[in-house]
């Protein structure tokens, strides 16, 4: 059971990057108070939690009513961490200010950051492959993680620095990317009875 909580836990890890996140919440929230800053670290972790939690409990139902196979979601999951693993490989630029001061939680730091489409593909696939209870408790981990980082993003770079927390996020970059690879691999395998 420990092992797959661990393999759970990290596959979410590295898809969420909670890093390389707080580094563009440091960014989206340079003009906001300390507590419009705890505000919306509180807010975009709670709406991430309800909607992986969601997604876990009943995304499979949901993917059934519209005939999605276990393949096609492992195959466009890859697809989607491929690209989010480019992304951080090589820079982001969602991160850059000009959004609304409050309405960030939700758009974009629960949903894409936290929540988005590669995360809760991540946090399915991981239910299948682990069950659920590693799923949860993988999520329900990253979740604190992130709200960690986000509470304590100021400090935290205080102390490494946003160059380094830049390396760390293109480092985060390529094990995702090694990641997509692996889902993509077996949802080819799954889909062609490869």
């Amino acid at each position: 059971m420990l092992a797959e909580l661990l393999a759970a836990f990290f596959a979410l890890f590295t898809v969420i990057d909670p890093v390389g996140n707080s580094l563009c919440y440091l960014g989206l929230t340079t003009k906001h108070t300390p507590e419009e800053k705890k505000k919306l670290a509180n807010k975009a972790i709670l709406i991430s939690a309800i909607i992986l939690f969601l997604f876990l409990f009943v995304g499979n139902y949901i993917f059934e009513f519209f005939s999605i196979s276990t393949g096609s979601l492992k195959l466009a999951g890859g697809v989607m961490l491929f690209l989010i693993g480019i992304k951080m490989v090589f820079g982001n630029t969602v991160c850059e200010g000009g959004l609304d001061r409050m309405t960030i939680a939700v758009v974009p730091l629960a949903m894409p950051f936290v929540a988005g489409p590669g995360v809760i593909t991540t946090a399915m696939i991981m239910s299948e492959k682990y069950g659920l209870i590693a799923a949860i408790a993988g999520v329900a981990l990253n979740l604190i993680i992130s709200w960690i980082f986000y509470r304590k993003a100021d400090a935290i770079y205080k102390v490494i620095g946003k160059q380094w927390g830049d390396v760390f996020s293109r480092i985060i970059g390529v094990v995702l990317l090694a990641l997509a690879m692996e889902f993509g691999r077996e949802g080819i395998k799954i889909l062609f009875a490869i």
